[in-house]
């Protein structure tokens, strides 16, 4: 690395670099003073980045290991909210902000014990799925042969699949 020459201007000093052909940038003294020990640490830490890889540190290792732990957690949570969901979204809830409302008004924290948004009930719904959405599809039908009765219920489930195009 080349370092530059400084050569005092008044309160300026003027930094070259050796054997450039670039102009004199005048710096002020105190900046001077600043790229000196900046110079100084980044070799520092250029060497303790060194030494330490020669060791075997490997950098960013944990951030992994703490992702994993992060979405295992957020994972088991949403699982514990599973059933309230199925029942909430197979009665009145079609998407993720009135499933929101309906936690809110329901007094339901989210995982960090605030409200819920429209994103963050997404989110769950999204690490649930697709066994979520068998799971609301086998409630709505639940739901609906308990209120029309079970023969019914068979008849206007065999009339939608036998419907005519048109």
């Amino acid at each position: 690395m080349v370092e530059p020459k400084l050569t005092p201007v008044g309160w300026m000093m003027l930094a070259k670099g050796v054997g450039s052909d670039q102009p004199a940038k005048p710096l002020p003294v105190n900046e001077m003073h600043l790229t000196a020990n900046a110079m100084d640490h980044s070799q520092k830490t250029k060497q303790g980045i060194t030494i330490a890889r020669s060791n075997g540190v490997h950098w960013g290792s944990h951030g992994a290991i703490l992702a994993k732990h992060n979405k295992d957690a957020a994972q088991a949570f949403a699982e514990t909210l599973r059933p309230l969901i199925v029942e909430l979204m197979a009665h009145k809830c079609n998407g993720a902000a009135s499933l929101a409302r309906a936690m809110n008004q329901r007094g339901v924290m989210s995982r960090n014990g605030g409200n819920w948004h429209p994103g963050s009930a997404q989110r769950v719904i999204d690490r649930l799925r697709p066994s979520l959405d068998e799971d609301i599809s086998l409630k709505r039908e639940e739901n609906f042969k308990k209120a029309t009765g079970a023969l019914m219920a068979t008849e206007v489930l065999a009339l939608k699949c036998n419907k005519p195009e048109g």
